[in-house]
């Protein structure tokens, strides 16, 4: 696989991912030396297998938060990655490490399993990621920043809509935005299409990808949500699809002109 964002799963609730009308197998960010997997729900191992990526090369595991459709295989995974132990190997960062779905085993088979804090960074061969604070009713979920060679991600997670929130993702060159809801529809501590298009317009990334879909934004069409948040912010907006690859070297922009420094 190229380096690059491959999204293995776009569903974003439980009526979705316990049907699996949208996979729930999380992202993965490759670069030449990381295979990092973000938020590995239901279906996982599944999912790597139908789109040719091998659990054996994943270097990092990332967890937001504590919910099954963000890290209900991620003690599979961590089994697949390290051979059941056989292999002691890789990283696991998570919001905690204490009432997780990866067990105190599972984490004994990692090279090293870190309970990342607000504003912290952890940097892993090369790659540099920022854990955010977000508002969830997981209270100790985050969002994060992911900076590699050659561009920033900005991952939003599970998390309601605040100013101070969305500042920290300026300088970011794509944007994942979990978007459960659509336009003027709102039920908590998620983003909806309104929260979308504020971010956006907020951090103005060379692309945005929207995902995590929840029933009713299914039910109102993802890619005709996409095009109404590219018309208000006239950037680049795709609606995600299970199994969507993202080429990032399209949308450095020079590494967005060197401005980086606030990382």
């Amino acid at each position: 696989m190229a380096n690059g964002i491959t999204i293995l799963g776009t569903g974003g609730d439980s009526f979705i991912v316990g049907r699996q009308t949208r996979a729930s197998g999380g992202i993965i960010l490759t670069t030449d030396q990381n295979q990092l997997h973000i938020d590995p729900g239901p279906g996982t191992l599944q999912q790597l297998k139908q789109h040719e990526l091998h659990p054996r090369e994943t270097t990092t595991i990332l967890l937001s938060h504590q919910h099954v459709n963000h890290a209900g295989d991620a003690a599979a995974l961590i089994s697949a990655m390290t051979h059941n132990g056989m292999d002691k190997r890789g990283i696991l960062i998570s919001n905690t490490l204490d009432n997780c779905y990866v067990p105190g085993y599972q984490q004994s088979l990692t090279e090293k399993s870190i309970a990342i804090q607000p504003d912290s960074k952890v940097g892993i061969n090369d790659i540099e990621i920022r854990a955010i604070q977000a508002k969830h009713y997981d209270s100790n979920a985050f969002s994060y920043l992911i900076q590699t060679p050659t561009y920033r991600l900005g991952y939003t997670g599970d998390t309601a809509y605040t100013e101070e929130w969305a500042k920290k993702f300026i300088g970011c060159n794509i944007l994942l935005v979990n978007t459960k809801y659509p336009v003027a529809v709102n039920e908590g501590d998620h983003l909806n299409v309104d929260d979308a298009i504020k971010l956006v317009n907020h951090v103005k990334p060379q692309l945005a990808v929207i995902t995590h879909f929840g029933a009713k934004m299914l039910d109102a069409d993802p890619l005709a949500q996409a095009r109404y948040i590219q018309r208000e912010t006239k950037v680049q907006v795709v609606a995600a699809k299970d199994g969507l690859h993202i080429a990032p070297a399209h949308y450095d922009a020079q590494q967005k002109q060197k401005i980086l420094g606030n990382f």
